[in-house]
């Protein structure tokens, strides 16, 4: 991880003159990015163990897809991988699949967090 750095803008609206952490950016996802951003999912979050080895694979799809916005958010004073510091990936579904998926409350299984049409 890039160690945390103090910027040395001072005086931008709303922080009270104090340093700024980092300098960071928001940008659109690239696959070489993909696979650094399993290590950045809560501890939390309950996925079998094959679905989360897949989730590169699984996003790639999702990637290639028109059908979804993809960002993260880098600091750009460290080097790739490390730069990496948050993501999120909102997709559209069909109508069935969402009603499917809020009629069948359930720990995502394999066969459903793996299936991307």
């Amino acid at each position: 991880m890039c160690p945390v750095r103090q910027s040395s803008v001072n005086g931008s609206p709303g922080n009270g003159g104090a340093a700024l952490p980092g300098a960071f950016r928001f940008r659109l996802a690239a696959s070489r990015d993909l696979p650094h951003y399993v290590d950045l999912l809560p501890p939390g979050l309950k996925l079998a163990p094959s679905v989360r080895r897949r989730l590169p694979e699984i996003w790639t799809t999702l990637l290639e897809s028109e059908a979804r916005t993809f960002p993260f958010i880098e600091d750009i004073e460290c080097d790739h991988p490390a730069n990496i510091v948050g993501f999120g990936l909102s997709v559209f579904v069909t109508d069935a699949f969402a009603d499917d998926l809020i009629g069948t409350p359930r720990a995502v299984e394999e066969s459903r967090g793996a299936r991307i049409r």
